[in-house]
């Protein structure tokens, strides 16, 4: 990890942190998940929030035309990240924030790689597994990979279980060899 991008963190953490300790915080949660979908869409956006060359008055006029559902405590932060030239971290702040909420809220986010689709019995049935064994509520996103040929990949934060018959195929080659 460069030193920049361990700055970068350090700062999205502070202001994660912060906004974790707003009352409105799931209001400002779903309020950034629309902010970073608009500049997902939009990169010239985007590029023009972040510009050094545009002023801080044309970005915030800019923020109130386009962003104009959203509520005052999560306009004044995105008027906060103009102000201090840090519009940048938005991304970096999202996902510090998330995983903030995540700990309040007692979730673990869960990627789980199959070969084939799991019917719902069986995504019931994981889940609930899952849910007793880390004693947490668990979200989990579905994903395949044909070429995992059988079981199951299950991700939780750095943690990876690879029950996957392509990875037992590998260590038993590796063993004969």
């Amino acid at each position: 990890m460069t030193n920049s991008n361990t700055k970068q963190i350090k700062i999205a953490k502070r202001y994660a942190s912060a906004l974790s300790g707003l009352n409105e915080r799931t209001v400002v949660f779903n309020d950034l998940l629309l902010t970073q979908k608009v500049l997902d869409e939009s990169v010239d956006l985007k590029n023009f929030l972040e510009s050094p060359i545009f002023s801080t008055a044309d970005k915030k006029e800019i923020l109130s035309k386009v962003f104009t559902n959203l509520s005052d405590k999560t306009m004044n932060f995105l008027y906060l990240l103009v102000d201090k030239n840090r519009f940048s971290f938005f991304d970096a702040i999202l996902q510090e924030f998330r995983g903030e909420l995540d700990l309040i809220s007692n979730i673990k986010r869960v990627d789980v790689v199959s070969a084939v689709e799991l019917n719902s019995d069986e995504m019931y049935r994981l889940k609930d597994v899952l849910q007793r064994k880390l004693s947490a509520n668990v979200e989990i996103t579905y994903s395949i990979d044909e070429s995992i040929v059988a079981g199951l990949i299950i991700k939780i934060g750095d943690k990876v279980i690879d029950n996957s018959l392509k990875t037992r195929l590998a260590t038993m080659k590796k063993q004969l060899i």
